[in-house]
């Protein structure tokens, strides 16, 4: 466990992926982390937020639930969300 945490994620020395919350689980058994509390994502343009996120290490795969998300300037919300995590 960590708190609070901030996971920023680079390809060469271009930041491609941030990720914040006030706490986050590294679960092995599962090969995944889980962050809680206040989680905002940004990627680009795009910020998600939402209060638990799981991002799968295996696939790079996120997936939030009552979550709210800013992309091209459009609002979008929703009670599941999976996505890359280019947010895409």
């Amino acid at each position: 466990m960590a708190a609070p945490v901030i996971f920023t994620l680079y390809y060469d020395e271009t930041m491609i992926t941030r990720i914040s919350a006030k706490m986050s689980t590294v679960r092995f058994r599962n090969n995944d982390v889980v962050f809680d509390g206040e989680v905002k994502v940004v990627s680009g343009q795009s910020e998600l937020r939402c209060e638990s996120l799981r991002l799968s290490l295996a696939d790079g795969i996120m997936e939030a639930k009552q979550y709210k998300m800013t992309k091209e300037g459009k609002n979008n919300a929703g009670r599941h969300l999976k996505t890359d995590l280019l947010l895409e």
